[in-house]
């Protein structure tokens, strides 16, 4: 297995075991057995029911996060409208039939042959898009929290209200909630890793292009592969003749020789 594959395989475990998909997973088993739909719920007993449904979405589940996973390493952006319109298309081309058949083959004649794969289908695709709907609700809530960019309600008088912090562009690719602030992006072939305070995630996308995005952030490129926010960086140490700087979460970056000027003129060494 090569390393961007590597890569690819376990981010995608990351995000099945994540609390995302927990939830998302229950939620769905909740309420498809209680609901019941195409004609499973007077066709089946209660447990019969759940069980059933709880195998056919944790078929489903799965399948939605490779699926993520798939666009966003041929860079296709989370959140965005395409990345909608090719999630429900998949999801539809490739969950129907499968819901369509599990349907069949289950136990009772008020199931099997009540349903066409066509009310199938379109009740998928409409399930994903509310899906997918409801995620970009939650996460543009997180990232706002997140990053801060949240007024208080009142200034004491005389003093300067505060300004709303702006929200760099970079984050709006994250397949979650941004695990805090930025402290440094890393680049890694065709991948850039995003290193916040309590955790990073890996975006396929070109080093300069992320930089860029990370406008309204103060920041430096450090080297050639390293960008780092100037608020992250704890002190510079010389190690072996090389100059680091120490990150607050306990990193290193290397500085090169050709962005020692940069560096300098960022006030960190």
């Amino acid at each position: 297995m090569t390393k961007k594959e590597g890569s690819f395989w376990g981010a995608f475990l990351d995000d099945l075991r994540s609390r995302h998909a927990v939830l998302l997973a229950l939620y769905m088993i909740l309420a498809l057995g209680v609901l019941g739909p195409f004609g499973t719920f007077s066709g089946m007993d209660l447990l019969l029911r759940f069980a059933f449904w709880g195998a056919v979405v944790l078929v489903l589940v799965p399948l939605s996060i490779l699926l993520r996973r798939f666009f966003l390493a041929r860079g296709i952006a989370d959140l965005s409208l395409l990345y909608a319109m090719v999630q429900v298309g998949m999801m539809t081309l490739l969950g129907s039939p499968f819901v369509w058949f599990a349907l069949q083959v289950a136990d009772g004649e008020e199931i099997a042959g009540q349903t066409s794969i066509f009310e199938v289908a379109l009740l998928f695709s409409l399930v994903t898009l509310i899906v997918i709907t409801l995620r970009r609700i939650v996460v543009r809530l997180a990232e706002e929290k997140a990053t801060g960019a949240i007024v208080p309600m009142a200034a004491e008088e005389g003093s300067v209200p505060a300004v709303p912090v702006a929200v760099p562009r970079l984050l709006r690719r994250l397949t979650e909630a941004p695990k805090g602030d930025v402290l440094y992006l890393a680049a890694r072939d065709h991948f850039v890793d995003v290193v916040m305070a309590k955790g990073e995630e890996r975006l396929r996308l070109r080093f300069a292009d992320a930089v860029d995005e990370m406008d309204g952030v103060p920041g430096v490129c450090a080297h050639r592969s390293y960008w780092v926010a100037l608020a992250a960086v704890q002190r510079a140490e010389r190690r072996s003749g090389k100059t680091v700087l120490l990150m607050t979460n306990g990193d290193e970056v290397p500085v090169s020789r050709t962005y020692m000027a940069q560096v300098e003129a960022a006030g960190l060494l």
